[in-house]
């Protein structure tokens, strides 16, 4: 039951962004202008929405549960940075989609290894030296993804600025709808079938140890999964924050069995995206890019996330 009435309002909301925007048409299914509209051109983008946020918000859990961190996330460790990077360079180099996603994936990987040797290095790994590690990663790859884009075709720079750093789904195409399903899906459902061994990983290294399981291992294959979703959902949405940060707690909001985590964190970041798109798409003259959209809903989250947490450590 805590399942089914997310999701059950989830399906309810990704069948009315069909019907949201400004272009009218008849609900004749024979009808050009409806095919054109609902299912070439809307249907891809609440499919997209669907995936790209639940796999930024179960990315977002695995890493928070992994690094025992309530406040990791995949933008937050550098992982969107670094796979948006790898992106376009791979593009910029004129690769196609295959090799794009596989750079954003060694892109992402790469970001996550610098966010924690930079946290090592620093002698103190906490939460805090953890994410201004992440925070140094994400500007150095933002900085080298504008310098990437700025040397590529003048005429394309702008508008591939606008779409790789604030994130849009106005790309999303058909076409590259079933990449995404499998890249997404595939590692989700790794996920939930060793999600004990995830739990487990609250107790810490020594807990883990007595429970026969290998530390290393498991948070390293967990960080593998959680980053290629993010690549994946990166290289087709560019970078969009916030998400997978806020939708994680959104879902213990909703319920705080831990067993429930990860599909409600899928669910919810996918609601989010979804809604929040509906929002850039139909309050505005033009479209604005939907990771504006997130970061209005997500940087006050995160300011309630952070008062949240700081009196459950004074308490």
């Amino acid at each position: 039951m805590r399942i089914f009435v997310p999701l059950t309002l989830l399906a309810a909301a990704a069948l009315l962004s069909l019907f949201l925007g400004r272009a009218s048409f008849s609900l004749d299914f024979s009808d050009p202008v409806y095919q054109d509209i609902v299912l070439d051109w809307r249907l891809p983008r609440v499919i997209a929405a669907v995936l790209v946020g639940g796999a930024l918000s179960a990315g977002g859990a695995v890493l928070q549960t992994a690094f025992r961190n309530p406040l990791v996330s995949p933008d937050l460790l550098g992982v969107s940075a670094g796979a948006g990077l790898g992106a376009v360079l791979a593009m910029y180099c004129g690769a196609g989609h295959g090799i794009v996603i596989l750079a954003a994936f060694t892109g992402a990987l790469l970001a996550v290894f610098l966010s924690s040797l930079a946290a090592a290095f620093a002698g103190r790994a906490s939460v805090l030296s953890l994410v201004l590690s992440g925070v140094i990663v994400s500007a150095f790859a933002g900085a080298c993804l504008s310098l990437t884009l700025l040397l590529s075709d003048p005429a394309k720079a702008l508008h591939g600025m606008m779409f790789w750093l604030t994130g849009s789904l106005s790309m999303a195409e058909s076409g590259r709808l079933p990449w995404l399903a499998a890249l997404v899906l595939v590692p989700f459902a790794l996920i939930l079938l060793s999600r004990f061994r995830l739990r487990i990983m609250l107790l810490g290294d020594g807990g883990i140890a007595l429970s026969g399981v290998d530390p290393g291992r498991s948070r390293l294959w967990f960080i593998l999964l959680a980053s290629l979703m993010t690549a994946a959902a990166v290289s087709v949405s560019g970078i969009i924050g916030w998400v997978g940060l806020c939708a994680p707690h959104l879902a213990r909001m909703l319920s705080r069995k831990a067993s429930d985590l990860l599909p409600l964190s899928f669910i919810s970041g996918a609601g989010l995206l979804l809604v929040c798109d509906d929002a850039a798409r139909c309050l505005f003259p033009g479209e604005i890019p939907v990771g504006l959209m997130t970061a209005v809903i997500g940087a006050p989250a995160f300011i309630l996330i952070m008062r949240r947490y700081g009196r459950q450590s004074q308490a």
